[in-house]
């Protein structure tokens, strides 16, 4: 901790001086002088207020990270088939899961969030898991073969319309030159 003077602030009325306790806890005030004539109930304060500086334990943040979020994480991916880690569908929960524990442990140790420690820790978790993944998130398959099926036979029967016209149309010409 720091004790730091911050300013100087001239206060007329006494119940300011209250009113600064109460707005800032972590302030306190000194009397630098005493009232004057002119003023009886004018006095200069200062204002004096502590810094509290607290640093995450970046070391400890990293094991609990691993401990708790992916140790679970890991449990969990492991019952989801591999060829399924694609899917948003079954893999929401446990990354909502993961996400949600580490903002808790962050939270705990008094660490920003997110940080570069999560950030590490979910490009760790993207490189293990997603790592094939398209970038939109789904995995691509094959529309249902209702929707599938029209967009396939409709230009065949197209084309081969076309053929057996172009077919017909000169058969028939061939008689008349």
């Amino acid at each position: 901790m720091e004790l730091q003077r911050v300013a100087q602030v001239r206060f007329e009325p006494r119940w300011l001086l209250h009113l600064s306790l109460l707005l800032f806890p972590l302030c306190y005030t000194s009397p630098l002088g005493q009232p004057n004539e002119k003023s009886p109930f004018s006095i200069s304060f200062s204002v004096h207020c502590f810094i509290l500086v607290t640093a995450c334990p970046e070391a400890d943040f990293g094991q609990l990270l691993n401990e708790f979020c992916l140790t679970k994480f890991k449990l969990e991916m492991d019952e989801i088939d591999k060829n399924l880690w694609c899917d948003w569908g079954q893999t929401v929960k446990s990354y909502r899961e993961v996400t949600n524990c580490t903002y808790l442990v962050a939270q705990k140790l008094d660490c920003y969030w997110p940080g570069p420690q999560v950030n590490d820790f979910f490009i760790t978790i993207h490189r293990n898991y997603f790592h094939d993944c398209p970038a939109t998130g789904r995995v691509p398959k094959d529309p249902p073969s209702n929707v599938l099926c029209p967009f396939i036979i409709a230009p065949i029967l197209v084309t081969l319309l076309g053929t057996a016209l172009v077919v017909y149309k000169s058969q028939r010409n061939e008689g008349i030159v």
